[in-house]
């Protein structure tokens, strides 16, 4: 039964990771992560930010794909219990930090290390998620559920808060929501 509730887990999570970095949905329908166009400069608080829309859709893709890729090799690591488990974590915690550092020429110090902490918490939040479920412990795979979809209506909210116009809150939560629902049937295909 623990197997089953696992296998079934990881399978989600490995789906979910490839659909975010082969679909990009985490970045919205818009490269532009300005609320205004993103031109050769954009000025953000008060300093001129050079720009190539083109690049910066590549970097932000480049590190979706690392973030599926990590989630994916800890995934595996936490479930056999592989000693690269520390390597793996720590490089899947620094992908996030690598997310949020991406995002600061265009929304600012304080919008990046938002959604690093989102992100970071994310992952812990996973991570405990596995851990509950390999440890069959029913109280901790509801609490920390629970919490996985708070921190998604979050992360939602943040980045609806970037750019109203293209990414409507109630979208992307759905988005995230349904994220979470397929998360257990795709990483162990």
């Amino acid at each position: 039964m623990v197997f089953d509730r696992m296998k079934t887990l990881v399978k989600g999570m490995v789906i979910s990771a490839m659909f975010t970095s082969t679909t990009g949905w985490a970045l919205g329908p818009s490269y532009t992560l300005t609320k205004t166009p993103v031109g050769p400069a954009i000025s953000v608080d008060g300093h001129e930010v050079k720009s190539d829309p083109v690049k910066l859709r590549e970097d932000l893709r480049k590190l979706w794909e690392d973030h599926a890729t990590w989630t994916r090799l800890f995934i595996i690591s936490a479930v056999h219990e592989l000693p690269n488990l520390s390597v793996t974590t720590q490089r899947l915690l620094q992908n996030q930090v690598d997310i949020g550092n991406a995002i600061k020429p265009y929304y600012g110090e304080a919008a990046g290390t938002e959604l690093t902490r989102l992100l970071t918490d994310h992952i812990l939040i996973a991570s405990n998620l596995l851990t509950a479920v390999k440890n069959n412990d029913s109280d901790a795979i509801t609490e920390n559920n629970r919490l996985w979809y708070e921190n998604a209506d979050a992360i939602a909210m943040f980045l609806s808060s970037a750019n109203p116009e293209y990414w409507k809150v109630e979208d992307l939560k759905e988005m995230l929501h349904e994220h979470f629902i397929h998360a257990p049937y795709v990483y162990l295909i």
